[in-house]
């Protein structure tokens, strides 16, 4: 459900359609993070190991402090409260360090696993719906809204990105079935290079 809109994103956006599309692929980031660490943290809590309950999976969100963040962030943003710059030098070099990480645990978990112990059926489903399903739903949808181009261009791309690797972070520290995330997330992104090509020459045709 979750699709890597930052990482992988922004930067194809960027290349696509330059920098008038930053601002609104930005905008999509945070609201899918936003997403991801409420309802994609309650989910994983739910269908981890320990089977939590209702309010155990609200607890395991309130006790994650991204969505404070996150929050904190918007209103600093909001009331235009300005940080001293030791400090935001101090908090872009954590930020730069998160991708490196991420890549880092979700390799090592690709190592632990095997694709023998996966389920193809559920595999192919996963990746099918992610870059094929997702994107079309995406276009339907789009094209009944009175939006500019560029937005629907935007949209429609963003909807055609791989799982994020976010997945796989929340899928370890739930022990919810992380072999099959992390799997799922390394073949998808692989599999997004033909599909979002197709996607960025629909676009170039004008057919988006």
């Amino acid at each position: 459900v979750f699709m890597n809109s930052g990482n992988y994103g922004i930067p194809v956006v960027l290349f696509a359609l330059g920098e008038q599309g930053r601002p609104l692929a930005v905008l999509l980031m945070v609201f899918h993070g936003f997403v991801i660490n409420s309802l994609g943290i309650y989910y994983a809590s739910k269908g981890g190991s320990d089977h939590a309950g209702i309010g155990q999976a609200l607890g395991a969100v309130i006790r994650m402090p991204v969505l404070y963040a996150m929050l904190l962030g918007i209103a600093f943003q909001m009331f235009g409260i300005v940080l001293p710059a030791n400090l935001m030098t101090s908090i872009k070099m954590v930020g730069d360090a998160s991708i490196p990480a991420v890549m880092l645990v979700l390799g090592m978990q690709l190592a632990l696993s095997s694709l023998k112990r996966v389920s193809v059926s559920k595999m192919a489903a996963s990746i099918f719906i992610r870059l094929i399903v997702s994107p079309f739903l995406a276009w339907g949808l789009i094209l009944w809204l009175p939006v500019d181009p560029l937005v629907r261009q935007i949209f429609v791309l963003m909807s055609g990105m791989p799982t994020a690797a976010n997945t796989a972070m929340l899928a370890i520290r739930f022990d919810a079935d992380p072999e099959f995330v992390s799997s799922a997330t390394f073949l998808g992104t692989l599999l997004s290079v033909p599909t979002i090509s197709v996607i960025l020459y629909l676009i170039e045709r004008g057919a988006i």
